[in-house]
């Protein structure tokens, strides 16, 4: 990556890691694009994951204003709305996004599992896990209530 590719981006060399999200074309799907050490790309990590069509949706809905790709030339992501937890009994993706017409701020809260190792490790190695070890994961049933 030359100057080029931080300068047309906004980035610098000495910016520390981020996570930004995306919404595919494909139902069910986001895009996770991570800045910081190399990983499975070179400017550090990138992969496709299922979610809900809820959360999709609301992805897709999103207003705010939108950050480069960091494999591209185009506007297509979201930053500072991706965080990953570590609990005692698992890892959870909390995406902090608008989720309804009348843009009322929420979040989505999904469980990883093992096919979310690469950007767990990713994570781990560039400092993006937030520690909550010492609990144990909330988890959602249906008929729960506020």
């Amino acid at each position: 990556m030359d100057e080029y590719w931080y300068e047309y981006r906004g980035l610098r060399k000495t910016d520390k890691p981020f996570l930004q999200l995306r919404r595919l074309a494909t139902n069910g799907v986001l895009h996770i694009q991570g800045y910081g050490n190399e990983a499975n790309r070179p400017y550090g990590f990138a992969d496709r994951f299922s979610a809900p069509d809820v959360v999709v949706e609301a992805v897709a809905k999103h207003e705010q204003e939108r950050e480069f790709s960091l494999a591209s030339d185009e506007k297509l992501y979201f930053r500072n709305v991706l965080e990953i937890v570590r609990y005692a009994d698992g890892h959870q993706l909390i995406i902090k996004i608008e989720h309804d017409d009348n843009n009322d701020d929420g979040q989505f809260v999904l469980d990883m599992d093992s096919r979310a190792d690469g950007l767990l490790n990713f994570a781990e190695e560039n400092g993006l896990i937030i520690d909550c070890s010492d609990k144990q994961r909330f988890v959602s049933v249906v008929g729960d209530e506020e």
